[in-house]
């Protein structure tokens, strides 16, 4: 049986979300969530990390503070 490692990362990726929610709001709320909550905040999430992967402003950030050392 081949392994796809994307199925590995998303069932990492929603049990982790789930004992996260579980820790929030409780067990028995988690397990009235349907379907499509699970996936919106799966989305969220995701787009959290993402966000915090994006290094641009960092990048921007560090230019600015040289060009400004530079300029003195």
């Amino acid at each position: 049986m081949k392994i796809d490692p994307n199925e590995v990362i998303h069932s990492i990726t929603v049990h982790d979300i789930i004992r996260a929610l579980e820790r929030r709001i409780g067990k028995e709320e988690v397990n009235n969530l349907s379907e499509d909550d699970l996936a919106l905040v799966k989305a969220e999430v995701v787009a959290v990390i993402e966000h915090s992967l994006d290094i641009r402003d960092h990048i921007e950030e560090g230019i600015e503070l040289w060009l400004e050392a530079r300029n003195l």
